[in-house]
């Protein structure tokens, strides 16, 4: 059982970690941040699925019984929450768009002279940064697709195959 004050303190240590690499910025120190998110992330999602009654749900599933709607909001949680909390409060994805446009505008005009060396190392870094942002743009776009297809599956009675599959998804989060 992961609980509350396991979430607790490794957000206390990711948040003493991102203050070590506001004031050193290493790369060590960013790697530890890193490994701290993902563990955060980790403990929050098994916590959170603990604050459900996945046991009554899987229950339901499993008999083929039609889920209340607070039922269907608890699987909604489990199954696409993470993704509803990303597009809710994301503010990257105008951000992303317009310096993607910056980027490929440069890209644009440096297709116009000669490629030399130089010129050939900056759309190099003008690739990898457009990369970036677009990995970005992309899990927004993943999570807005996730989205739609729990609610066009969820639109109509869950079949025995979708609930065997829920279960077994259920189960492999709170095991």
């Amino acid at each position: 059982m992961v609980g509350n004050q396991k979430v607790a303190a490794t957000l206390q240590e990711a948040l003493a970690d991102a203050a070590r690499c506001a004031s050193d910025e290493t790369t060590k120190n960013y790697d530890t941040l890193a490994q701290d998110l993902v563990e955060l992330e980790k403990v929050a999602k098994e916590a959170c699925a603990e604050h459900t009654d996945c046991k009554a749900l899987i229950a339901k599933l499993r008999a083929g019984t039609a889920l209340s709607a607070d039922e269907l909001a608890t699987l909604r949680l489990l199954m696409v929450g993470d993704a509803d909390s990303y597009i809710k409060y994301d503010e990257e994805l105008d951000r992303c768009r317009t310096d993607v446009a910056k980027i490929i505008a440069k890209m644009q005009q440096l297709q116009t002279g000669e490629l030399t060396a130089d010129v050939l190392m900056h759309l190099s870094v003008l690739s990898l940064e457009a990369r970036i942002l677009l990995e970005l743009t992309r899990h927004y776009f993943e999570a807005r697709d996730r989205i739609r297809r729990f609610d066009t599956a969820t639109s109509v009675a869950i079949d025995r195959d979708a609930a065997n599959v829920l279960v077994r998804m259920i189960e492999g989060m709170t095991a």
